[in-house]
């Protein structure tokens, strides 16, 4: 259906559309249009959104200032807006919170008409009391009355809208009742039917003083005091008047001397007053207060006198003066004496010490007296004396005491020159005990006399080490050393039982000096111990025999021991064994004095070796010895021979005994390195020297015995083997 028109209206007509039947029964029907039909088109209503009413400051009237408020609701295309939508009443002109507020907003437009407008609702805003500043106001200086009452002039209130009724009142008032500068002032008010709508805004600069109150003293007394390296005054009998009400104020005990100095009526100034109030008031200072300050009296602590040793005079030194009392910021020394005089020069206890005065200096020593010591006393100590080494003979011959012999006492050190005269030493040495023995110590032990010695310690005792007491030397019996070889040492055996010797000598007899020994004069002895071997050379070309020697000892203080005898034998020269070929040895008996002999290898007998003639079928590598027996009955023993002859591989002749002796009846002639089958048809010849044979024999073994002429010279000897081959030996006949 449709409007006869789109604008608001009444009884508009309206037009429908054809209507139209439907169903399957609708064809049985005919359908009769409505007509005459009318209908309202009513105003529509718009809101308004968003609206807030703006607080103010009270200004006389009730209009309101309304932002934010936003149409709601106009359709598309229409022309529709708001007007006088920034305005609104209070609901009073007067200050007030949350004063309802009333919107006066209307609808403009060509189509406003078709609109109503629904004023926003629930609008409230506040009105504050509007300032009023004071100009022209000046402040009074005031002195402390204990109170913060302020006298103000000047004023005028500026602010104020007409025709309101507001006026200034009140008093002044300092935000401090105590004394102080530039204190901000308060305590304005305003008055009248419409002050209510303002607020009084004092100004910041209003400001003024509070200036002390002047407080004099009466009754006051300023008291004497020692020095104390300050001016403070002690004050008494003062008390103060002027003060306000029951301020807390009172005058303290203590002033200032005009110096701090040593004076006499020195003026007192600088009262000063304490208490919680005291800040507000200022104290008029006395006239003619003044006391005494006198010197203080400085001690002298830890003086004393030094203990010394006896110097011969009666100086003492003084030490550990130190002043006690001296303010610690004051220039004050001790000018101290540090010598002073014992009432004696000589030794003794708590002797009395005398000083002369000491005094003090500085830029601050007026301002103190000096107390002196007192009782100061001291030791005077014996002084110890020193004394050069002494000699002292340290070695004795045992004599049954410890009695040392001293033959200077040394040179005596540290006596004054005063007592030079006056004191001596003496000394006595001593052994630490009497018996024999090394290593031992001696004391010398000293002693003072003389008319000072009470004045002085005897030297130190002197102890020396390494001393001796010998005892007699006695040693026992001399056993007969081994027996010795021409051109070796025969050592001679020997024990100390008593004494300390330390030199030998050896005498031999007439026999031994004339076989070549010579006497042995004072040796030193190579050992220091109680046994020892003593060695003597057996001279080249020594005979063989027994002989006798003296051995006598001494110790070194030249004290000797008793000859003791000994005997000892030269045994035979290695030279009676004598090596022939490889293989045998041959004993020396051109003297004829031998009749037995026995043969000896590396010390040790040989079985059945007791002929002139020794084979050893190994070669002579060894030591060789013989021990032979004379006519006479006498047992001999030969040298040692050292021999390194090995047997020769070779084919060779020996004959033994060569040389021969003319008594020998016959010689030996052994052949090795021939086999049985070369001896065999062999035939041996011997010729003199003029070539003449004097032995034959065509029947050869490896030993042959054959016997030549008893005529003095030399034989030749030849062998001729079947083939040709020869051999030729010598053979020596000796007288």
């Amino acid at each position: 259906a449709t409007f006869a028109q789109a604008d608001k209206g009444d009884n508009i007509p309206i037009t429908i559309s054809l209507m139209k039947l439907k169903g399957s029964d609708s064809d049985n029907y005919t359908l009769q249009q409505p007509s005459g039909l009318t209908a309202n088109i009513t105003a529509k209503p718009l809101i308004v959104t968003g609206a807030v009413a703006q607080d103010k400051i009270y200004d006389g009237n009730d209009l309101a200032q309304i932002t934010g408020a936003t149409l709601e609701g106009v359709v598309y295309p229409d022309e529709v807006m708001l007007v006088n939508q920034r305005t609104g009443r209070f609901a009073q002109k007067e200050k007030g919170k949350r004063i309802e507020v009333s919107s006066g907003m209307t609808l403009v437009g060509a189509d406003a008409n078709n609109y109503t407008l629904v004023q926003p609702s629930g609008l409230s805003a506040d009105i504050t009391p509007k300032p009023l500043t004071v100009s022209g106001a000046v402040a009074q200086d005031k002195i402390y009355d204990g109170t913060v009452i302020a006298q103000i002039s000047g004023a005028i209130l500026e602010g104020v809208i007409s025709p309101d009724v507001v006026s200034l009142g009140g008093t002044g008032l300092f935000s401090q009742k105590e004394v102080g500068t530039a204190i901000r002032i308060t305590g304005m008010t305003i008055t009248g039917k419409d002050s209510a709508n303002y607020v009084l805004v004092l100004p910041e600069n209003l400001k003024a003083n509070i200036l002390p109150r002047t407080l004099t003293v009466s009754g006051a007394t300023a008291q004497d005091k020692i020095y104390d390296g300050n001016n403070i005054a002690r004050i008494t009998g003062a008390f103060l008047t002027g003060t306000v009400n029951s301020d807390d104020v009172s005058l303290t005990g203590t002033g200032s001397f005009s110096q701090k100095q040593v004076g006499e009526h020195v003026r007192v100034t600088d009262l000063s007053m304490t208490g919680r109030d005291a800040g507000n008031y200022r104290l008029a200072q006395p006239e003619g207060l003044s006391a005494n300050i006198s010197a203080k009296p400085l001690t002298i602590r830890g003086t004393f006198a030094q203990n010394k040793i006896y110097d011969g005079n009666a100086t003492a030194q003084i030490g550990g003066s130190q002043l006690e009392g001296v303010i610690s910021t004051d220039d004050v020394s001790l000018v101290e004496q540090i010598t002073g005089t014992f009432a004696q020069k000589d030794k003794g206890i708590n002797i009395p010490v005398s000083i002369l005065p000491m005094t003090i200096t500085g830029a601050d020593s007026e301002n103190y007296t000096l107390l002196q010591p007192e009782g100061l006393s001291a030791n005077i100590i014996a002084k110890q004396l020193k004394i050069s080494v002494p000699t002292v003979i340290n070695h004795k011959m045992y004599d049954g005491n410890t009695t040392a012999i001293i033959t200077d006492f040394g040179v005596l050190e540290g006596v004054e020159s005063v007592d030079v005269n006056n004191v001596s030493v003496s000394a006595t040495a001593n052994y630490d005990n009497a018996n024999v023995g090394n290593n031992k110590t001696i004391t010398v032990v000293y002693g003072l006399s003389g008319n000072a010695m009470s004045n002085y310690k005897a030297p130190v005792d002197y102890v020396m080490s390494g001393a001796r007491i010998s005892d007699y030397i006695t040693l026992a019996p001399i056993s007969a050393p081994t027996a010795g070889c021409e051109g070796y040492d025969l050592d001679l055996t020997y024990t100390v039982l008593t004494g300390s010797p330390t030199q030998y000598k050896i005498t031999f007899d007439q026999t031994a000096i004339s076989a070549g020994f010579q006497n042995i004069s004072y040796r030193d002895l190579s050992s220091p111990g109680n046994t020892g071997v003593l060695s003597m050379a057996i001279p080249a070309g020594m005979p063989d025999g027994r002989y006798t020697a003296t051995l006598q000892m001494r110790n070194e203080l030249g004290e000797k021991s008793i000859p003791y005898s000994f005997s000892f034998t030269i045994n035979l020269s290695s030279d009676y064994v004598i090596p022939k070929f490889d293989d045998m040895l041959i004993c020396d008996n051109s003297s004829n004095r031998f009749r037995a002999y026995q043969w000896y290898k590396n010390g040790i007998a040989i079985d059945g070796a007791t002929s002139q003639f020794y084979t050893d079928t190994e070669g002579l590598v060894g030591d060789y010895s013989l021990k032979v027996w004379t006519a006479d009955g006498q047992e001999l023993l030969t040298c040692s021979k050292t021999l390194d002859i090995p047997l020769n591989s070779k084919k060779l002749v020996s004959v033994y005994p060569n040389p021969l002796k003319q008594s020998t009846q016959n010689s030996t002639v052994e052949i090795s390195g021939f086999s049985e089958k070369e001896l065999q048809g062999a035939q041996m010849t011997v010729y003199d020297i003029k070539g003449i044979p004097v032995y034959a024999t065509g029947s050869l073994t490896r030993i042959n015995t054959l016997s030549l002429p008893h005529a003095v010279g030399f034989y030749v000897g030849r062998i001729t083997f079947v083939g040709g081959k020869e051999h030729m030996f010598k053979i020596l006949v000796a007288e």
